[in-house]
């Protein structure tokens, strides 16, 4: 193999990686945006109480969607730190 070929596709892989990181980073951006968006104004209380009426576990739904909300907000508080707020 030419030292120039082994070159040439680190640098493509390598650019391949970069913009898969790109894509996934992007991707994760989009979907805690819009866990934002349309969990903002969510009750955890009221969403574990129509969870029950369904049949389900009325606290693991609170404890889950009270966790959702508290990870949603830290990641907005970090990239609000890092990039600036969003665009509405």
């Amino acid at each position: 193999m030419h030292i120039r070929g082994a070159n040439f596709t680190t640098k493509r892989l390598g650019g391949y990686a970069q913009t898969f990181a790109y894509g996934a980073e992007n991707a994760l951006d989009k979907s805690v945006g819009m866990a934002h968006h349309y969990g903002k104004n969510l009750d955890p209380q009221f969403a574990g109480a129509v969870g029950a009426a369904l049949g389900h576990d009325a606290a693991a739904i609170t404890s889950t969607v009270s966790r959702a909300k508290r990870n949603v907000t830290s990641y907005e508080d970090l990239r609000r730190s890092l990039v600036g707020a969003r665009e509405v």
